[in-house]
């Protein structure tokens, strides 16, 4: 009506009854049902969202604590072969036969616990005997 300069100025419009034309009213339920399906999924989806993200976070934050964890203790365990290495190398320095020895007896004692029988040879001399008496053998030996 402003576009006629009529006048008339239009305050409200009520509408009584809003119904579509019968032959397409099927259309128009087909499309208020879509809308509202619509909406149904949008909330699913918000609701599995609010559900996955802080157990997905959660779990990201636990597989990166772990992951530190891990690191720091390789570290540490890294770190403790590293000083033992460096006291047996100190030692080799400054007995070097005595050292040999030693970690020679100290690795067949680990490496053979479970064998039936052990054969050491020395120059000239071959020990054969069973491992149940390894320490035994072994002291004997060092004398």
């Amino acid at each position: 009506m402003d576009s006629y300069d009529s006048g008339i100025r239009v305050r409200e419009v009520k509408l009584q009854n809003v119904q579509p034309p019968q032959q397409v009213q099927d259309a128009f339920d087909d499309v208020v049902r879509a809308r509202e399906d619509k909406e149904k999924i949008i909330n699913l989806a918000d609701a599995y969202k609010e559900d996955v993200l802080p157990k997905a976070r959660g779990y990201a934050a636990k597989v990166v604590q772990d992951a530190k964890a891990y690191e720091a203790k390789r570290i540490a365990e890294s770190k403790g072969e590293a000083d033992k290495f460096k006291a047996i190398l100190e030692e080799y320095i400054l007995q070097k036969e005595t050292t040999e020895s030693r970690l020679y007896l100290e690795t067949i004692e680990k490496v053979l616990p479970k064998s039936k029988q052990i054969i050491i040879g020395d120059p000239g001399k071959i020990y054969i005997f069973n491992s149940d008496n390894v320490k035994q053998v072994i002291g004997t030996l060092e004398d």
